[in-house]
């Protein structure tokens, strides 16, 4: 739980909008993802469980990939970056 007076402070309201949204996208994903995988793509249940693998591994990787990215190029270049691949992501998915 937060605080309502600390979303008066910009980056903890735009760090915790993020998450939500981010929050949202992963539950989204891995709900629809293995009912898109048999429902319209006609597959099996074990490719659809191996497509919700791959997300379930790639989200921490990606997680664990761009905190160790902090030092290097800081907060906010990785902060944009997300939230340009994130949807460009889902696009991908969607098409």
């Amino acid at each position: 739980m937060v605080s309502f007076s600390l979303w008066g402070h910009r980056p903890v309201a735009a760090s915790n909008g993020v998450g939500v949204l981010a929050s949202m996208a992963l539950i989204g994903l891995t709900t629809f993802l293995p009912m898109y995988v048999q429902g319209v793509l006609h597959r099996s249940p074990v490719v659809a469980g191996l497509a919700l693998t791959m997300v379930v591994v790639g989200w921490p990787a990606g997680a664990t990939l761009a905190a160790r990215s902090f030092i290097r190029f800081g907060l906010r270049q990785i902060l944009v970056a997300g939230s340009v691949l994130v949807p460009a992501g889902a696009a991908v998915l969607v098409f």
